[in-house]
């Protein structure tokens, strides 16, 4: 087989780009029929089903995109070395799946689009979405996007990234529709144009790790849940530019939980968490700043406590904690230090449930009050 950089295989030249007007059956029939396509390129089929292996360095003076569509299940590898730098053609790796998908890079693989996105997955029909690397992507516009429509059964989407960088959008972008869980798990930093993390999720629980920065332009970590379970973020160092440091808004589902261990800015609010599903809101951070908005605004309204521990200082442009809770439960409050506006709170307090407790270990002032409650 002769070996060339230059496009995998395609069926379209928009991959991953969903054609209006067809069928999920009909996409379908029509994908499946690459699934024996010869591939030229990087990357080589090695059997059926669709096992597909990238190996060679890359060479950004020559490197175009690597596009794959087939019916699936999809399964894309890499070798020791491999890496690719294409700055013309679209996406650095492009794979759409009617089924099952995975890429599994455990190399530390260098993939760069100078145009578009680094890494581009979408499963259509249903089936699982899995994406793991451990080298840098860097993107244009997204350094990983990932959605599963899961137009015919649900499907879980799955993220297990180091280093990524999305210019123009988003470090990563996950949106998991009619699905089951959604995770994401960063060991590097991950930063975006526009977010940080973005990550949509209509099946179940939706959870994200990240032990190292996350930067936005916009905001550093924006995550709703729409499905019917939690919502889970643990992270370290986030930042939002102009938004917010951390967005979560879990509407239908169960507990929602953030957990912070390094500083989280915003240049609007540094923590802002709304819960309208059944469960708890929880809010553990080290120091917080929300530059023209609050450090911390939580909100429970139909949820059962609501719960805020702050190890380090917060401060806010308005107010430095502005917490509601409009469930059925308590609303405790434990601060180190916080520091509202000039016209703002230090800390503000509202409780239609059962008990309201607020425990501060030092100073916390505000231009209008110190304490609301």
């Amino acid at each position: 087989m002769t070996k060339y950089k230059g496009q995998v295989a395609s069926y379209a030249p928009a991959l991953g780009r969903v054609l209006s007007g067809v069928s999920a059956a009909a996409l379908g029939a029509v994908l499946s029929l690459g699934s024996g396509a010869a591939i030229a390129g990087t990357c080589v089929f090695q059997g059926l089903p669709s096992n597909i292996v990238c190996s060679g360095p890359a060479d950004p003076a020559t490197d175009v995109g690597v596009d794959v569509i087939l019916g699936g299940p999809v399964t894309v590898t890499t070798t020791p070395g491999f890496g690719i730098d294409a700055n013309v053609g679209g996406n650095a790796i492009d794979l759409f799946s009617n089924t099952d998908l995975t890429f599994d890079d455990p190399n530390g693989s260098s993939i760069t689009s100078g145009t578009n996105d680094a890494l581009r997955t979408v499963v259509y029909g249903g089936g699982d979405l899995t994406v793991t690397t451990t080298g840098t992507l860097s993107g244009a516009r997204n350094g990983i996007y990932a959605r599963n429509y899961g137009v015919l059964s649900p499907g879980s989407l799955s993220i297990t990234a180091a280093n990524v960088s999305g210019a123009a959008d988003d470090g990563i972008y996950a949106r998991n529709d009619r699905g089951t869980d959604l995770s994401i798990t960063t060991s590097g930093i991950v930063s975006g144009g526009r977010f940080g993390i973005s990550a949509v999720n209509t099946g179940s629980d939706l959870s994200i790790a990240a032990t190292d920065r996350v930067i936005g332009g916009d905001r550093g970590i924006l995550a709703t849940n729409s499905g019917s379970g939690a919502l889970t973020i643990s992270a370290t160092e986030v930042t939002g530019g102009s938004g917010h440091g951390v967005f979560a808004r879990n509407t239908i589902g169960t507990d929602l939980s953030i957990v912070t261990s390094g500083h989280v800015s915003g240049g609007d609010t540094g923590v802002l968490a709304q819960n309208t599903g059944s469960g708890a809101l929880s809010i553990t951070t080290a120091s917080v700043t929300g530059v023209f908005g609050h450090g911390i605004f939580a909100q429970n309204t139909t949820g059962t406590d609501l719960s805020i521990a702050t190890s380090g200082h917060v401060s806010g442009g308005d107010f430095g904690i502005l917490a509601q809770n409009i469930g059925s439960g308590a609303l405790s409050i434990s601060t180190a230090s916080v520091t509202g506006g000039a016209t703002g709170d230090g800390i503000s307090a509202l409780n239609t449930g059962t008990d309201l407790s607020i425990s501060a270990t030092d100073r916390v002032i505000g231009g209008n009050r110190g304490i609301g409650a």
